[in-house]
């Protein structure tokens, strides 16, 4: 009876063992795809999730870690603060370097969702200094997305000397990581902050930068995306031209824009733009028609904003 009771325990152990490395196998899989397919890194966490009930400690919380991690890949929008928390706390005890500062950025992800940006900084910066930057396996590539997502806090608190730091340290990883166009939108990024500091020439150069290492790589949609930025001020200053051949670079490689000519829903604010360089190319009805139709068809408070404002200029 007791032999027998030992060979039903070690089977149902040996069992225990293979599902734990059945699982595991799947959390490897899933992590490997995470970054360059996270739709279907999404539809097979989720498929684990019927079997959860039979994971270890460690494996559910690094289910739970590439799972939100997933989600905050295909754009999910973080409600809550409370799964995130208990990962940072788990993961700060018994995480690798890298897991900790997923965990600490997905918190700075929820803080961002739940617009708390302050909260939100602190969690980024914690994302940044948990991981080890000296090791081999350092996630250069997901650090980027921490110093990215750093700056666009930064940004939105009218902070651009530290907006200028963090796409600094932006571009740095993400050449390690060998991500050659976050590097570059690190550098056109740029533009935000020059604008905040006034320093205009900055802000144009490092646009036009952006948009020539662009050109180099073939991707003359982000080229003429980022070289959009300058419609507005080279109508002001007069550079009529110039800004002419920018809107036509734009409308023909963006991909912004369908059959009809109309641009993608969202990125409205174009119109404010060409507008502008029609009442500086003395085309005021045309100025007018543009912002018009920014005010029909944009209508959160910025958008608004923007398109009174042009019909001001234009009277």
């Amino acid at each position: 009876m007791r032999k027998l009771l030992y060979i039903v325990l070690s089977f149902l152990l040996l069992a225990s063992c293979a599902g734990q490395r059945r699982h595991n196998t799947a959390l490897r899989r899933a992590h490997a795809i995470l970054n360059y397919a996270p739709d279907s890194a999404l539809t097979l966490l989720d498929s684990m999730e019927t079997f959860s009930s039979e994971f270890s400690r460690g494996t559910l919380m690094r289910w739970q870690l590439l799972h939100l991690s997933a989600q905050n890949k295909c754009d999910t929008v973080f409600r809550s603060d409370s799964l995130q928390l208990v990962l940072v706390k788990y993961f700060d005890r018994q995480g690798t370097p890298n897991e900790r500062m997923m965990a600490h950025y997905l918190l700075g992800r929820a803080y961002s969702d739940m617009s708390q940006p302050l909260y939100a900084i602190r969690a980024f910066l914690d994302a940044s200094a948990a991981v080890d930057t000296l090791s081999a396996d350092c996630d250069w590539w997901n650090l980027t997305r921490v110093y990215m997502q750093l700056a666009q806090e930064y940004y939105d608190t009218y902070l651009p000397r530290e907006l200028l730091s963090a796409l600094e340290k932006a571009h740095n990883s993400s050449l390690r990581a060998g991500d050659t166009v976050t590097s570059i939108m690190s550098i056109g990024s740029k533009y935000d902050a020059y604008e905040l500091l006034g320093m205009k020439d900055s802000a144009s150069l490092v646009v036009r930068q952006a948009a020539m290492m662009y050109e180099a790589i073939g991707r003359h949609d982000l080229s003429s995306q980022v070289l959009s930025l300058l419609i507005t001020p080279e109508s002001e200053a007069g550079h009529v031209d110039t800004a002419a051949s920018i809107i036509h670079y734009y409308e023909g490689f963006s991909g912004y824009f369908d059959s009809d000519h109309r641009i993608r829903r969202g990125m409205e604010s174009y119109y404010y733009a060409k507008g502008i360089y029609y009442l500086h190319s003395d085309a005021p009805d045309s100025a007018e028609w543009m912002f018009r139709t920014l005010l029909e068809e944009n209508t959160d408070l910025n958008g608004r904003h923007a398109a009174y404002l042009g019909l001001s200029k234009k009277y």
